[in-house]
């Protein structure tokens, strides 16, 4: 057979080819490439299942990728991923054509250049990124922000009534909470649905005093008159985020002044200036990321046995906070307590 493709000048990939094409652009790559061989090769309906396959290995592994917390996808340095899948499709097209591409060599049969390999894995690289950027751009404007219909009506404030009430004191600190991309009165509700989890009469001294500033009605700021301690701090920005039975997706960016005395940090915080966000990637939803002043990236995880955690990838540098409590003093407020 390979002997009569020689002959014709018929051209075939090698398993250069495909594994130069395969690690920039993934495993349809190679599904393509692969195609291309068994077409020449005369078996159309192998080619047909190597396209497939190549497809839904793709799919797999970007499914499989999301699923990798970000505490460990950041330790793997970035060609670990490519040349695994690579080595293993190497392996399987040595094996299905290993023997036909020999043979085909020995003919002094031609092959196609590396470098069409090349172009055909970078253009399935490229397409692989728009779709994503695609993806990432249908889901911000379709992102609506929405009360589940289905759940009982929330309390407004007037209805929200303290059942217990711990006498505080004005505290000067610089916490601060700013909330874009959803509805004034959505925040509200979710400060008071987060204020009345702690109304209890267990934990009702660490319940939060929040006063509440509406910039625009897209807009809001959340800052804390007798002061907050850290750890709640860092609970209060991941349910801003992924509050209970509401749906909408705001971007929260909050500040502060850390202590190494703070739950979770060292002594390298020590009256260091954070900037503290959630990962707008974020699988796991019980975490919080923090960049310092100096521009160094932490993650702190909720979980049992977790805490904090150096990452290797920036997100978010620090940009200093463009609000404080004097320039937002004209603003209309209320305090939920």
């Amino acid at each position: 057979m390979t002997e009569a493709l020689a002959e014709k000048g018929i051209k075939l990939y090698s398993n250069r080819a495909i594994g130069i094409a395969t690690y920039f652009g993934g495993p349809i790559a190679a599904g393509i490439l692969v195609r291309r061989n068994f077409i020449n090769l005369g078996n159309a309906k192998y080619g047909k299942y190597s396209l497939y396959i190549g497809i839904l290995s793709t799919i797999l592994l970007f499914i499989g990728l999301f699923s990798i917390p970000e505490d460990i996808i950041n330790q793997i340095p970035n060609v670990v991923i490519p040349v695994i899948y690579t080595a293993i499709i190497f392996a399987i097209v040595n094996r299905l054509q290993g023997k036909d591409l020999k043979k085909h060599k020995e003919n002094k049969g031609e092959f196609y250049s590396a470098w069409k390999a090349f172009g055909i894995g970078a253009i399935n690289m490229g397409i692989i990124m728009v779709s994503f950027i695609i993806y990432i751009i249908i889901i911000t404007l379709f992102s609506v922000n929405t009360v589940d219909p289905n759940i009982n009506k929330v309390p407004t404030n007037v209805e929200y009534k303290a059942k217990y009430v711990m006498p505080k004191q004005l505290k000067v600190n610089d916490k601060i909470i700013i909330i874009e991309n959803a509805n004034y009165s959505l925040i509200r509700q979710v400060v008071i649905d987060f204020t009345k989890t702690y109304d209890n009469l267990q934990q009702y001294k660490i319940k939060p005093i929040s006063k509440i500033w509406k910039i625009n009605n897209t807009k809001t700021i959340i800052t804390f008159p007798c002061d907050i301690d850290f750890e709640l701090f860092c609970y209060y920005i991941n349910y801003l985020k992924y509050p209970i039975n509401i749906k909408y997706s705001p971007k929260i960016t909050a500040w502060t002044t850390a202590k190494s005395s703070d739950n979770w940090l060292t002594s390298d915080f020590e009256d260091k200036k954070v900037m503290m966000f959630l990962d707008p990637y974020d699988m796991e939803y019980d975490n919080v990321m923090i960049t310092t002043e100096d521009n160094y990236p932490y993650k702190i995880s909720f979980a049992v046995g977790k805490g904090l955690s150096k990452v290797k990838n920036i997100i978010y540098e620090y940009q200093k906070c463009e609000y404080n409590n004097d320039s937002i003093k004209s603003v209309s407020n209320e305090t939920i307590k």
